[in-house]
């Protein structure tokens, strides 16, 4: 069997170095997967596979790589989490298996289903070196000006931004009692100022005390302060004072609103922080990385990766990274390396790899020895790849996980004073839901029918949306909040006068003999610059297109014999709402493909290159020898 799996590992090896058909273009870059060493699925919708793979970079040099890879679907039940073990003054960090079960502790009617490592951070600190949101906790608002953060959000749709931009204001939270849902948020009137008229505002890190005319004191003990950038605060209101605290671990709330004291005086659960804005407007998750190798379906040069170094990107290292598909689906990737045969990979053969997975946008993660991707697997959590450390400490993490209730949630019709919410509720297996109630900013409102219309007597308001549910689960009740996100309607502009949605679709089919193929060039009309996406759909199956000279395009290449293609255009743009809109257009185009006579004939791409065989014949040279040092003592 190994003497089997060795020639198989050598034919591989012979063909890349001789410039098969795995070549793409002109680029020397190359993947070929060797042998599936374990798979199967994790939970309704989310897989895992982990093989062995040939890989060549672009100077031409062949590496062993072991590839761990989690695919959760679009549609399956789960969501997408920032996570990261928290002190009551900095980030404490812990290796993956120490990160998610922190998650579920903190999270009760939750499993982690996979999880990976996260950003560049300080080791002496476990500070992450970009921005942090933790579902909801606005731990760090900004990059490292080399690097960018990736939001994620519940329908695993992403956002990315280089320069992140905060709210104005610091907000206050209240939370529900004895649960991490916030029920009311309003936006402080300043920071060691006092309150104007009808307003509130905060004390905090002040050298001495201050009295506020006008205005009632509430002091808060800290459960977690942190500074990374912007103030963050969590705790516990205890009573009323005559005078703002000293002291980090302190914070006093000063109001001249009796709306808020009386809110103050039953002693709640308080959060400080600024929320950001911008790209990241609406994202409860956000987790900082090095750069984005895979845009658009494109693998960039290392000079537009740029990461830490051009060196650092085209060197061989284990790689963590996180990828996105055309269909929507979310990929966990881990690369090892630093042990054994095992190469690493560089960031354009990570790339690679990804794109060879469906992936069409993909990101840099930490890597090298953080590198980890952990499993829950016949009900117990581990690593499917092998860390070349074991296993060190990380300050944060990307986690899958799976909730007993599952709520889908959309916004919709945003105005200044009302929205529309559109809501699915599923159970998991073996859970019988008992009640369900939908609370804003705390209040109860009806749930008749599967969207809800509101009205807020607020303009261009906070407002928190949480889903209560009463449940049975391994014959015990449980009354829990699954859900809960916040709408800034301020951070959403109307749309401008006469703003209108893409519209008048067309698709020009251009024949391309040489690539055995044809390109799809879809035009439309968007007056108003609003389209952000666009997929082309045939037989089920979705293809992004990329931009270029020409407009929108789709390939499609390396096909044979008679082929009819019915096109569907899929559209997402924004007017108005929180996130993009998608839609269908109606009309169906229709494509016969006929290949020519001489496809597939003479194809240069295809066959073994003579001038490829002395580098085959010395890679499998130097495979015996490597072979035989793994295996035989070499004298000194």
């Amino acid at each position: 069997m190994r003497f089997c799996r060795r020639i198989s590992v050598l034919l591989i090896v012979f063909i890349i170095a001789c410039g098969g058909a795995v070549v793409v273009g002109a680029s020397s870059l190359a993947f070929e997967k060797t042998e599936v060493l374990e798979s199967g699925e994790l939970y309704a919708g989310v897989d895992y596979e982990k093989f062995s793979a040939a890989t060549r970079t672009d100077a031409g040099e062949v590496g062993n790589q072991q590839i761990s890879v989690v695919k959760a679907r679009k549609l399956s039940p789960v969501k997408v989490f920032a996570w990261a073990k928290i002190g009551p003054s900095s980030l404490s960090g812990g290796d993956m298996l120490a990160i998610a079960s922190d998650f579920e502790k903190e999270n009760p009617g939750w499993t982690v289903i996979a999880g990976i490592n996260g950003d560049y951070y300080d080791p002496a600190t476990a500070t992450p070196v970009n921005a942090f949101v933790r579902a909801g906790d606005a731990i760090k608002p900004v990059n490292h000006q080399k690097y960018m953060s990736l939001a994620i959000g519940d329908s695993k749709e992403f956002a990315v931004s280089r320069a992140n931009r905060s709210e104005s204001k610091y907000g206050l939270s209240f939370y529900q009692a004895g649960t991490n849902a916030v029920m009311k948020e309003i936006l402080l009137d300043g920071h060691n100022l006092p309150p104007s008229a009808g307003k509130t505002s905060f004390y905090h890190g002040n050298s001495r005390e201050v009295t506020v005319a006008g205005a009632r004191l509430f002091l808060a003990e800290a459960d977690t302060r942190l500074n990374y950038g912007g103030v963050f605060f969590r705790g516990r209101i205890t009573g009323e004072v005559e005078a703002a605290a000293v002291g980090s671990d302190k914070l006093t709330i000063a109001t001249r609103n009796p709306e808020i004291a009386a809110l103050l005086e039953e002693g709640p659960e308080i959060r400080v922080q600024k929320s950001l804005a911008g790209a990241n407007n609406g994202y409860d998750n956000i987790i900082g990385v090095g750069s984005q190798p895979l845009k658009e379906g494109e693998i960039l040069s290392f000079s537009e990766i740029g990461d830490q170094s051009e060196a650092f990107a085209s060197a061989r290292h284990p790689r963590s990274a996180i990828g996105f598909t055309a269909a929507g689906d979310v990929i966990l990737a881990a690369f090892d390396g630093r042990q054994g045969s095992l190469s690493g990979v560089n960031l354009r053969e990570m790339a690679k790899a990804l794109r060879e997975q469906g992936c069409v946008d993909a990101f840099n993660l930490d890597g090298g020895g953080s590198t980890q991707l952990i499993i829950r697997k016949n009900g117990k959590l581990r690593y499917l790849n092998s860390p070349s450390e074991k296993y060190r400490r990380v300050a944060n993490a990307v986690l899958i996980a799976a909730p007993d209730v599952y709520i889908e949630a959309a916004y919709r019709e945003i105005t200044a004073s009302s929205l529309t919410l559109d809501y699915r509720v599923t159970p998991a297996a073996g859970v019988e839901i008992k009640a369900r109630r939908l609370l804003v900013n705390g209040v109860p409102e009806s749930l008749s029918a599967p969207s809800v219309s509101l009205d807020f007597s607020e303009p261009r308001g906070i407002h928190y949306f949480s889903f209560e549910i009463e449940y049975l689960k391994d014959g015990k009740k449980y009354t829990r909040v699954m859900y809960n996100h916040r709408v800034n309607i301020a951070n959403f502009d109307a749309p401008a006068p006469g703003k209108t949605k893409p519209h008048s679709f067309t698709i020009e089919f251009a024949p391309r003999p040489e690539h055995n193929g044809f390109d799809a060039v879809i035009n439309f009309s968007d007056p108003d610059d609003t389209i952000v996406k666009l997929y082309l759909v045939n037989d089920g199956e979705k293809q992004v297109a990329l931009k270029d000279s020409r407009g929108y395009v789709c390939k499609y290449y390396n096909l044979s014999g008679r082929r009819i293609f019915a096109f569907t255009v899929e559209y997402h743009y924004v007017l108005s709402s929180p996130a993009p809109v998608r839609e269908e257009y109606p009309e169906v185009f229709v494509y016969e493909y006929v290949a020519s006579p001489a496809d597939g004939e003479g194809d240069e791409k295809s066959g073994c290159s003579l001038a490829g065989i002395p580098a085959a014949f010395g890679l499998i040279v130097y495979y015996f020898v490597r072979k035989r040092r793994n295996y035989v003592k070499i004298p000194e």
